[in-house]
């Protein structure tokens, strides 16, 4: 996950204090998902009831842009839906303490959209958005980051999914879930902590980067392709694997009763079995097992490599 350290460094960049100047209440209306979209900064805590505060340095609202639909809080910018290419160049920097933020050259106004309500199942940063969501409390919770956008998550939800895509970020080491379903693709990136026995599920393409840490003793199911990466660690009853396409598995630090690897076409899996095993290398694949399982299925073919370590 050499990733990791550059994200944490640019996300605190981008929560550098601001001298706002302004605020603007808006009218809010009960909600259970947020979605933002653009360079917009937005905050979520719970409250008893809805509330919206726009903060802003120059007192400049006009390119704010706020909606409903159905039971979703639309967070965005009047120049995301009023121009098409609006993400072409986008850059955001600290100077003075003050985020400045560009879009194709031109200075535009920074927000801050602080939101509350009692209920939240839901949230989506895209388009260089971020989003940080904490005290989130429910059943379950289903969060989607994509196009640059980052999100922050602080809560517990028995029941989570977490989708990372086209260089999303998602950082989740602050969310407590039981069972869970990861997806990342095109480079997108998600850190998450599980507790519970799951099932944990986990797919991963195209480059995108999975880091977690199990916290109780869970079934993780896996396929991962295309130069992806999944780093695991912690507690674990079963694991099953299907990597291929230069995919990057590195469990070994995930401590697992049983596995079931099938690794092909240059793919990589470590893993870490106590009692058995059932592993099969081909194409090229390379599989590593270590924790000395007593029962071992193995097959080999066509350059495919299984290596048993103390």
């Amino acid at each position: 996950m050499t990733r990791t350290a550059i994200c944490l460094a640019a996300l605190s960049m981008l929560t550098a204090p601001a001298a706002f100047a302004d605020t603007k209440t808006y009218p809010a209306q009960s909600f259970s998902s947020i979605e933002s979209a653009g360079p917009i900064d937005v905050i979520y805590e719970p409250a008893a009831t809805p509330g919206i505060v726009v903060e802003q340095a120059e007192g400049d609202f006009s390119d704010v842009y706020l909606d409903f639909d159905g039971d979703t809080l639309i967070v965005s910018r009047n120049s995301v839906r009023d121009r098409s290419g609006w993400f072409n160049n986008v850059s955001v920097r600290v100077k003075d303490d003050r985020k400045i933020v560009k879009v194709n050259g031109k200075r535009v106004p920074y927000y801050i959209v602080r939101v509350s309500g009692p209920d939240l199942t839901g949230v989506t940063a895209k388009n260089s958005a971020k989003l940080t969501a904490t005290g989130v409390d429910s059943e379950r919770f289903d969060a989607h980051a994509s196009s640059s956008g980052d999100l922050i998550l602080a809560g517990t939800a028995p029941t989570t999914k977490l989708h990372a895509s086209s260089s999303g970020d998602i950082f989740a080491e602050d969310f407590r879930a039981e069972t869970l379903d990861l997806h990342a693709s095109s480079s997108g990136d998600i850190e998450a902590v599980s507790y519970g026995t799951g099932p944990i599920r986990i797919e991963a393409s195209s480059s995108g980067d999975i880091e977690l840490d199990s916290r109780g003793a869970a079934e993780f199911i896996i396929n991962a392709s295309s130069s992806a990466d999944i780093e695991l660690s912690g507690a674990c009853t079963s694991i099953a694997v299907e990597a291929s396409s230069s995919a990057d598995i590195e469990a070994n630090e995930l401590l697992c009763s049983t596995a079931d690897i099938s690794a092909s076409s240059s793919a990589d899996v470590s893993v870490r079995a106590s009692d058995a095993v059932t592993a099969k290398a081909s194409s090229g694949g390379d599989i590593y097992v270590s924790g000395n399982p007593a029962t071992r299925d193995i097959s080999r073919s066509s350059g495919g490599d299984i290596d048993f370590r103390s």
